[in-house]
């Protein structure tokens, strides 16, 4: 009996690629040939998504007739797990292929297993994988085996082989067009250099692809930042919010090609929306009376150029209450930067020779410069530093050299911490090239102090505290001071985001509770207003 009589129609075949080797142009090619040898037998395909390509491969089985590609849920997908159902679904919408799912249903089930993946975290691979990896092309290690083999090897002191781990799984055979060993290796290095900065980046709060940016359309850039943002202003329960929010946003804003800056008006908009309960239909009915954000401000007077669909109306007025409007490109009614003079005067107050980038970086970021050359001159050249000692210290007994120059390096090894005194500080004893230093050292940690502040009063107008978590950059008004409704108070920074915080009524200045640079919380009491 030959192969093709042993299908019954109602028998299904399913090929499972458990290494996620599948690509596109293959899985065109099977599909097909099993389309045109067996017709009425339904097609189920299985792929992991290890080296990002699980999308593409997927589509390409659907479009070549198969009946099941397997997926996970977006915040469950990727990697050596399957690849993203959202983007799929997304991708084939408005086709032929259409499967008739609804995002918006798919974006809150993902929600759910992205909060319950929180309480998992310390059994999953985020620490020893962050991405997807070509190199699965040459060794075909399964997905459900590749975290497990890796977190192995860092559980047998192989950390630093896991290269040759997967290089001894299988030898590699493919090699066509770009070189997959230099690609593997180059993807090594950063994979290597990537975990020194894991504090920095959201594992801890996104872990895979999620399809609802064909929704809310936040750019990759923006996003991860974005998330750190809400967490650390208290919204992190509402992020799926803040994403919603950033829609309304940027359709309140006139549906704004978003890029930088742009994109970071919309952001900045949908967390404040979010931090104030706002709606799209509210922002506009009340936005006279609102405090916005500095950088919704400044795109409204046209500081960051014109929107190729204008400024949407009344919402423009609104905000900007007479203050000026720019027209054309902003930078056309600047006066030319004199760079030798600004050199000079840079070196004059900084004391040292600068390059031509440092000169450019403060014409452009002078607040930024002037901190870094603060850090520089308290610290030293702290670039000279491997990037794990910079960011975590040394451990104790543990050596480093330093090149400093050209011919001159330093044996640093740390020898002991010393106790807290009382102010604050521990002393610290280390090795310089054979010669025993000591130095005392602020912990920072141990000297913070428990600050309990008085809380705006709710329902009192006069009464103007915290919209949000930050710092209190600047203050507008002193005590004692006449204001009108709408005089700008004092300016509040949160995470990158600045906010003009205006008097609500006329009245007079009767205490301020907050100095510059004071950190405080949402809520918290900085300026009492006495009618």
């Amino acid at each position: 009996m030959d192969q093709e009589s042993t299908f019954e129609i109602n028998w299904l075949e399913t090929f499972q690629d458990m290494a996620g080797v599948m690509k596109p142009a293959a899985a065109k090619l099977l599909v097909d040939t099993l389309r045109d040898k067996f017709p009425d037998v339904p097609i189920h395909i299985h792929t992991h998504d290890t080296a990002g390509a699980g999308v593409a491969s997927m589509l390409a089985c659907a479009y070549a007739g198969a009946d099941i590609v397997d997926a996970a849920v977006d915040s469950m997908s990727g990697m050596t797990s399957q690849p993203s159902m959202g983007a799929i679904v997304a991708a084939l919408e408005n086709t032929s292929y259409s499967t008739g799912l609804n995002l918006d249903n798919i974006s809150r089930y993902s929600a759910y297993w992205e909060s319950a993946r929180q309480l998992y975290g310390p059994f999953e691979c985020a620490v020893t994988m962050k991405s997807g990896n070509a190199d699965v092309y040459k060794h075909e290690i399964p997905g459900g085996q590749y975290t497990n083999l890796q977190f192995q090897a860092f559980s047998l002191g192989l950390a630093e082989q896991f290269d040759e781990v997967k290089r001894m799984y299988r030898e590699a055979n493919l090699a066509l067009g770009l070189n997959l060993d230099n690609i593997s290796r180059y993807s090594a290095y950063w994979e290597s250099a990537r975990q020194l900065y894991g504090p920095f980046e959201c594992a801890v709060t996104m872990k895979s692809g999620n399809a609802d940016v064909y929704k809310h359309e936040i750019p990759g850039g923006q996003y991860t930042n974005l998330q750190f943002q809400a967490f650390s202003l208290g919204l992190a329960e509402q992020f799926d919010e803040v994403k919603r929010m950033y829609r309304e946003a940027n359709l309140a804003l006139g549906d704004l090609i978003k890029v930088t800056p742009s994109s970071k008006v919309v952001g900045d908009l949908a967390q404040f929306m979010v931090q104030n309960h706002l709606d799209r239909q509210t922002l506009v009915d009340r936005a006279e009376d609102l405090s916005f954000p500095k950088s919704v401000v400044q795109f409204f007077q046209g500081l960051i150029g014109q929107p190729p669909y204008g400024f949407p109306e009344p919402l423009r007025t609104k905000v900007l209450r007479g203050l000026p409007k720019f027209e054309g490109r902003p930078g056309e009614n600047l006066e030319a930067v004199d760079f030798n003079k600004l050199k000079e005067d840079l070196e004059a107050k900084h004391g040292r020779t600068l390059r031509d980038e440092d000169v450019m970086t403060s014409a452009m970021f002078p607040n930024e410069f002037d901190e870094f050359e603060q850090f520089r001159q308290q610290y030293g050249p702290v670039d000279k530093l491997h990037t794990r000692p910079f960011l975590t210290g040394l451990d104790v007994a543990e050596e480093i050299d330093v090149d400093i120059d050209r011919g001159k390096t330093l044996a640093i090894k740390l020898l002991a911490i010393g106790k807290l005194n009382n102010r604050g500080e521990r002393e610290v004893f280390f090795d310089l090239n054979g010669q025993m230093r000591a130095i005392f050292v602020q912990d920072k940690e141990a000297s913070k102090e428990i600050v309990t502040r008085p809380r705006a009063k709710p329902g009192v107008r006069g009464s103007i505290g915290a919209p949000m978590p930050g710092e209190i950059l600047e203050l507008k008004v002193k005590e004692g001071d006449k204001v009108e409704q709408k005089t700008p108070l004092f300016v509040l920074s949160a995470m990158k985001m600045e906010m003009v915080i205006d008097s609500p009524i006329a009245g007079t200045v009767k205490k301020i509770y907050c100095d510059p640079k004071t950190r405080v919380a949402a809520g918290d009491l900085v300026v009492e207003v006495e009618p």
